[in-house]
């Protein structure tokens, strides 16, 4: 009908075949052009992705290597204890669910201290790193020693590296051991004890603070 209205206008029917393959072959261009657009979007979506993936996880690095037991992220700087070290069923110096166990009395300065975690708890509990060794446990050495301050027990080792702290999280029934290195001068001489403060739950903002039995670096001989 619109044909033969403009044949009667004068309009020939090649020109109006003419005008039909124009008008396809701009809808056709058209078409193809949101199709690439479609395509190039999709791939700086896929893009964007990645690039935060990839910046997720540099946030995330942190010190040491992985060394995990029922533990979700832990990472705590490793190696094998030195068999130097006075090997003693140590008692633990806050009974509870929650506990720290280190695995000898006495130790050089160059020797490792191994310290395990207890979580016989009924629930996970979450703690931080970024203490000693970059680890989740603190150590401690206690001021009634030559080197240490009147202030209080000083902090030995802390995490110096620039990196975001993380929260790691230990399961009801499980254990995690740490393995902290002596620093390249060895650790001081001293009394020392091993800290962690942990949540039981991430709502909550006060954490619980517990700590091993006490242990000496040696030798040792305390002041008067």
């Amino acid at each position: 009908m619109g044909n033969r209205l403009l044949t009667s206008c004068g309009i020939s029917s090649s020109s109006v075949r003419a005008i039909d393959e124009n008008q396809l072959l701009m809808d056709e261009h058209e078409k193809k052009s949101l199709e690439r657009k479609e395509t190039v979007m999709a791939r700086i979506h896929q893009l964007l992705i990645v690039i935060g993936t990839i910046a997720a996880m540099i946030l995330l690095i942190g010190c040491g290597q992985p060394m995990t037991t029922g533990t979700t992220g832990l990472f705590t700087a490793t190696t094998t204890p030195s068999p130097r070290a006075t090997n003693a069923s140590t008692s633990i110096a806050n009974p509870g669910s929650v506990t720290l166990q280190v695995d000898a009395q006495t130790y050089l300065s160059k020797d490792t201290i191994t310290v395990t975690l207890h979580n016989q708890s009924n629930q996970t509990i979450y703690f931080p790193d970024h203490l000693t060794n970059c680890s989740v446990i603190l150590l401690l050495r206690l001021n009634v020693q030559p080197l240490a301050s009147d202030s209080g027990p000083s902090a030995i080792s802390p995490c110096r590296t620039k990196i975001a702290t993380r929260i790691h999280s230990l399961a009801a029934k499980q254990n995690v051991v740490v393995r902290l290195i002596a620093p390249s001068n060895g650790w001081l001489p001293g009394v020392y004890y091993a800290t962690l403060s942990y949540y039981s739950s991430l709502s909550l903002r006060t954490p619980t603070t517990i700590r091993s039995a006490a242990f000496t670096v040696g030798p040792f001989t305390p002041q008067p």
